[in-house]
Formats: structure tokens, sequence, C-alpha cells
């Protein structure tokens, strides 16, 4: 038995790391995308400015997503440490399935994909719906957070 269930083990860990996001460490791709007001954001630009860049990566419809974005943790950064506190970080949240459409992100009036319910109102930082970026940063999972 004990024979099996080494190689079985070791073949599970190895897909597990197949599937990993970017390791730690790993130099963040560069990206430019525009979120829903209209404006253009460069992570290496934001970088430059010697900030931080906490970047939430989600999906609408995924309840884990829904949980972590209500549960308040991003706004606090927000406004403790964005633009209106110590301007040291830039908080990103990224709609990362290219099966939602944008509605989705204010509801279900109109919404593709599913959604988990209004994602903009009474949110400060930055909403960007480009799911080139989960692909980028090879999401296999929502939420994902990183710290760049």
């Amino acid at each position: 038995m004990k024979k099996i269930l080494l190689p079985a083990l070791l073949c599970l860990g190895l897909l597990g790391s197949l599937r990993a996001q970017l390791a730690d460490g790993s130099i963040a791709p560069d990206f430019t995308a525009t979120d829903i007001n209209g404006n253009t954001y460069n992570l290496y630009d934001i970088l430059a400015q010697g900030k931080t860049v906490i970047m939430d990566i989600s999906a609408t419809w995924c309840g884990p997503c829904w949980f972590y974005h209500n549960a308040g943790a991003l706004d606090a950064a927000w406004s403790q440490w964005g633009p209106d506190g110590t301007d040291q970080i830039m908080v990103l949240f990224v709609e990362g399935d290219a099966s939602t459409n944008n509605a989705c992100l204010y509801g279900t009036a109109g919404c593709v994909g599913g959604t988990q319910g209004d994602w903009v109102t009474d949110t400060e930082y930055p909403i960007i719906d480009d799911a080139s970026i989960a692909q980028l940063y090879a999401i296999n999972y929502f939420p994902t957070i990183y710290a760049i």
C-alpha cells in the first residue's frame, strides 16, 4: 500500500504545481488596462511611483470572491494607504472571467455569465473588467490576490 500511495501523492503534487499561479518572487507581468470609469492604469508606472499594488482578480459569479469583496479588507487598505490616505498603495479589482459581461459588475440586470450582486456601488478603488490580466497572471481559481 505504501508503495502505491507515495507515487500517487507525488503525482498529485506535481499536478498541483503545474496548475500553480505565478511563484513567489516572480516578476509581475506588466499590463495597461482601463477601468469602468475610463481611467487607464499601467502596472509598471504605478510601481515606478514607489507604490505597492494590491490586485484582486475575481469573477462576478464567484461566492468566495463576493464574500471577500464585502468583507472590506481592500476598502480599509484603500482608505488608509490609498490616495486619500498615505498614498502608498494602489488597489485594483480585476474581473477576470471572459464568460461574463460588464453588466455583471452592476448586478443582475443585463448580466450574462452570472453575478453575486452589485460590485460597483460603494467601491472606491478602480474596477477593471479585463480577462486578459487573469490569463497573464495564470489564474486558475478565483479570487486570487496579489501584492506586487
